[in-house]
């Protein structure tokens, strides 16, 4: 399943990409925040792969061109969803749209990481 929508700007959240893997399994979810992080990234969210079955996995992605998110290379991460800024703003800005998620689909909280762990 992927479920693509285009969200548009509105006050405090720029306008993004949803590309949603799976539906809701968990209470909380965690939120990854990158941008161009190659490899790294992609070893990161290998690692948290296994905690797929405990929290929910979203990746908020400040616009990489580096390919590490293609999205034909996401399915052995077990992502919840991968959320694209397409607006302006830095990581604040992938802070809120993970947020403005989060809220949308009825979380009861998120755990905020870097992608650039390794």
């Amino acid at each position: 399943m992927t479920d693509e929508t285009t969200v548009a700007a509105r006050p405090g959240v720029p306008a993004h990409d949803r590309h949603v893997f799976a539906p809701r399994r968990h209470r909380y979810c965690v939120a990854v925040f990158v941008v161009n992080e190659g490899d790294r990234i992609r070893r990161q969210l290998h690692d948290m792969a296994r905690l797929a079955d405990q929290i929910d996995i979203v990746v908020a992605d400040g616009g990489s061109t580096d390919g590490s998110l293609a999205l034909d290379s996401l399915a052995a991460f077990r992502l919840r969803a991968l959320l694209v800024k397409r607006g302006p703003g830095k990581l604040s800005a992938q802070m809120r749209i993970a947020v403005l998620f989060a809220m949308d689909d009825g979380y009861d909280g998120v755990v905020v990481i870097d992608g650039s762990s390794k």
